[in-house]
């Protein structure tokens, strides 16, 4: 069976998605059904491919949409 996965595209949004998750954990409640969540993270600006590839070297570094 097939799950559709949920889109989560603020901080606030994963935030409360973890709390959420958490919450649950301690009341020893079950895991929902469609426990699948896609995070959207915006692309990185230009200070953090730069400091990316200062700290991790040039291969390691990748743009929104490069595999």
């Amino acid at each position: 069976m097939e799950q559709e996965k949920q889109t989560v595209k603020s901080p606030e949004g994963v935030k409360e998605l973890i709390n959420e998750l958490w919450r649950r954990h301690l009341n020893g409640e079950p895991r929902p059904a469609n426990n699948i969540y896609w995070v959207e993270f915006p692309p990185p600006t230009e200070e953090e491919l730069a400091a990316c590839k200062l700290n991790e070297g040039v291969n390691n570094c990748k743009q929104d949409g490069e595999d």
